[in-house]
């Protein structure tokens, strides 16, 4: 397979991924670029503003890639499955200041806050619903750090909230 990085490094570019009407592919120099899982490179670039920028997207021009993070640029990192952010067990968006955790779109979390901002603000979610107000007050009640749960603990937060 074609390694886009590879390229751009070596020639130092900066470069646009297009859509071929005709071929009815994504074309880079009359080369074409497929990722494994059929995701295409969108776009990518080096030069233009401080740092770079690539998308996967799938056949419907939605944020996919099933075998790492859909868009990464100098201020966030997300992962998505066809448009939807997804990624398990870790944040689906990082940036500078706030992760969020994402199943199938939903904001969703069973171990600990499913947004955080600057390691200050924390914001509880189950299947989108915020239940920010609740899980402190039951953390506040049981003197737990969310931080420090035990295998126990977890075990009563999942059957509260879930």
């Amino acid at each position: 397979m074609f390694d886009i990085f590879d390229y751009v490094t070596e020639k130092n570019l900066k470069i646009d991924i297009i859509w071929n009407k005709s071929a009815k592919r994504w074309m880079l120099d009359n080369q074409q670029f497929v990722n494994d899982d059929d995701t295409i490179l969108l776009y990518f670039t080096k030069g233009s503003f401080e740092g770079y920028h690539y998308e996967f997207q799938d056949k419907d021009q939605n944020l996919h890639n099933s075998n790492g993070p859909a868009a990464i640029s100098p201020d966030h990192i997300e992962w998505c499955i066809h448009g939807r952010r997804h990624r398990d067990n870790a944040p689906a968006f990082k940036s500078n200041n706030s992760e969020k955790w994402y199943v199938n779109g939903k904001l969703h979390r069973e171990n600990g806050p499913a947004m955080t901002y600057f390691n200050i603000c924390e914001y509880w979610y189950i299947n989108d619903k915020n239940i920010t107000d609740e899980v402190k007050e039951w953390l506040t009640e049981n003197n737990i750090n969310w931080k420090n749960m035990t295998n126990e603990h977890l075990i009563e937060f999942k059957l509260k909230f879930l």
